[in-house]
């Protein structure tokens, strides 16, 4: 088997999350709390492969100014910035939405006041999965920045962070 490339890796990164939100849904079904079903999410995977993966990290790239909701773990960073950042994405970007929705109500609502965080079905353990896997997004596109001669603007702290060297200014 051959090496990704980190353009191939960061795709393959974004199946991942895209996993990750399938099983949030079909958790939150279960639950009956939203009407989205999993299988919009296992449509959207099936599409990610026909990307070009060079030009989804680019608009993540494009876009490195969203990325400090990232670091900051902003929540609103998924209803607000995702559409913009994924917006070439050749699927709907809701169906990356549906399960934060549902876990800003659930934390807003206490889940109907009948259960502990830990047992609610979209928990802070499953966000933080996710924050996770943006956060390596991010690191494959410093990465992958530094392997095209710098040709995008980066914020420089993620350099600091990933322990990259800067472009010489």
């Amino acid at each position: 088997m051959s090496k990704l490339t980190v353009p191939e890796k960061f795709r393959e990164i974004i199946k991942e999350i895209l996993e990750d939100i399938s099983s949030l849904i079909s958790d939150a079904n279960d639950a009956k709390l939203t009407k989205m079903l999993s299988n919009s999410v296992d449509s959207a995977i099936g599409l990610l492969a026909l990307k070009n993966p060079e030009d989804m990290i680019k608009m993540f790239i494009k876009n490195n100014k969203l990325w400090a909701n990232i670091d900051k773990r902003n929540l609103d960073f998924f209803i607000n910035d995702l559409p913009t950042i994924f917006s070439d994405a050749p699927f709907d970007t809701n169906v990356l939405i549906e399960p934060i929705k549902v876990y800003k109500g659930l934390i807003a609502n206490g889940y109907k006041g009948s259960m502990s965080q830990e047992k609610f079905p979209i928990n802070d353990e499953d966000i933080n999965g996710l924050w996770g896997r943006f956060d390596l997004l991010i690191h494959a596109s410093v990465i992958h920045n530094k392997n095209i001669n710098y040709k995008y603007q980066i914020i420089g702290k993620y350099y600091t962070k990933y322990n990259i060297q800067p472009p010489n200014k």
